[in-house]
């Protein structure tokens, strides 16, 4: 396969190392299936493709703006057309002096240029006990969240009992459809009305795992099967993972990650079947992070980007991936990107640079902007639609 090494240097060179409210003009062009930028900085480029070639987004995309008082601080998930379940309020509140009784942190839905409404409180109380609730899987129909107790201390108080629950987005109701009798915050999955999580189990002095499945329609649920765990969805049937993350499924052909050199823990594996990946290495002592997805059996190597660099949360769905980076060492921006496999192309898109956040649901790729600070509150949202790539 030849192999197009497009060096990609717009994507953060003239913002590395420059201070919030600095100015640098970037020239954007192509030729010969590269993209480069011209910069004032002059720093080693952070992005090189490697299997794909490079472009310029020249369609047409949405722009919502995000209301500053509404203070919504994480997007969880994306849950229909334009609509995310999301959390409000400063996570940081009890830990710089107020009670955690006091904290008004709390989980929604909110849909881009509409309306705001309240899910679940992050922090709650009863006559005895604090909670703090913790979001563990979305759907368009369901929210399965943990609710633990907390300790004097504000954290979870491992001793006590935690319980499983799952809210009903039609019609708001929820149901308490497990207790756990241990601090584990377990992961999750639903298909086809029935919910996998998996259980933790160290009484005996090993550690074991058991999926349990339960049943939406009878409310019933049983241990599904042992020393398994991470519940996903994989093709429209349920996976898990056993022993050293070695990744099983009743759905074939399964990708067999160490035949190319990669860890089952580098994938992201999505609904699809699609399996993306995102993986650390270091050669000559340079340190670099090459991210890419399974194509027809193998690994397609997308991009390379610098030490400097960190990339997670890919997503990958309708022939689309985006992702998240951030630049641990300063506030490093960039523009927002994707990569179009009926392109074969990393995309870039001429808007603000900044720190953006992206995921891809029915059919659009949205990218969420920050506030040029990691963790601040979210400023607006771009969505494009996938069928308007050309």
């Amino acid at each position: 396969m030849r192999r197009i090494k497009a060096i990609l240097s717009l994507f953060a060179l003239a913002a590395v190392c420059c201070p919030a409210g600095c100015t640098n003009v970037t020239n954007i062009f192509e030729t010969d299936e590269r993209l480069h930028a011209q910069t004032l900085s002059g720093l080693e480029e952070q992005f090189i493709t490697l299997d794909a070639r490079a472009a310029v987004y020249n369609g047409g995309y949405e722009r919502f703006e995000i209301p500053v008082e509404l203070n919504i601080s994480e997007i969880i998930a994306p849950i229909g057309e334009n609509r995310f379940v999301v959390h409000r309020g400063d996570v940081r509140y009890a830990s710089i002096g107020g009670s955690w009784e006091d904290n008004k942190s709390e989980y929604g839905i909110y849909t881009l240029g509409g309306e705001y409404r309240s899910l679940l409180p992050e922090y709650s109380t009863d006559d005895s006990s604090s909670f703090r609730t913790v979001i563990l899987y979305c759907t368009d129909e369901y929210i399965l969240y943990e609710k633990f107790v907390l300790n004097q201390f504000g954290s979870i108080a491992a001793a006590e009992l935690s319980d499983l629950y799952l809210l009903k987005l039609d019609d708001m109701t929820e149901k308490r459809i497990y207790r756990f009798m241990q601090d584990h915050v377990p992961h999750a999955a639903i298909c086809d009305n029935i919910v996998y999580w998996d259980k933790f189990d160290n009484s005996s002095g090993d550690e074991n795992f058991t999926i349990v499945k339960y049943d939406i329609e009878t409310g019933e649920s049983k241990d599904f099967c042992k020393d398994v765990y991470r519940p996903i969805i994989y093709k429209n049937k349920p996976a898990f993972y056993v022993g050293d993350e070695t990744f099983v499924s009743c759905a074939e052909p399964l990708f067999v990650s160490e035949e190319y050199g990669l860890t089952a823990k580098s994938l992201e594996i999505f609904p699809t079947g699609e399996m993306a990946y995102s993986y650390f290495g270091s050669t000559d002592g340079k340190d670099y992070t090459i991210m890419g997805y399974i194509k027809d059996g193998k690994p397609f190597n997308i991009f390379k980007t610098n030490g400097l660099v960190s990339v997670y949360s890919v997503d990958f769905a309708d022939g689309c991936a985006v992702w998240s980076c951030s630049f641990p060492h300063w506030n490093c921006y960039m523009y927002p990107m994707f990569y179009s496999d009926k392109k074969k192309s990393v995309i870039v898109i001429e808007d603000k640079r900044g720190l953006y956040e992206g995921c891809i649901h029915d059919g659009k790729i949205y990218f969420i902007k920050r506030s040029n600070e990691l963790y601040s509150q979210y400023e607006y949202v771009l969505v494009l639609d996938i069928d308007n790539i050309r």
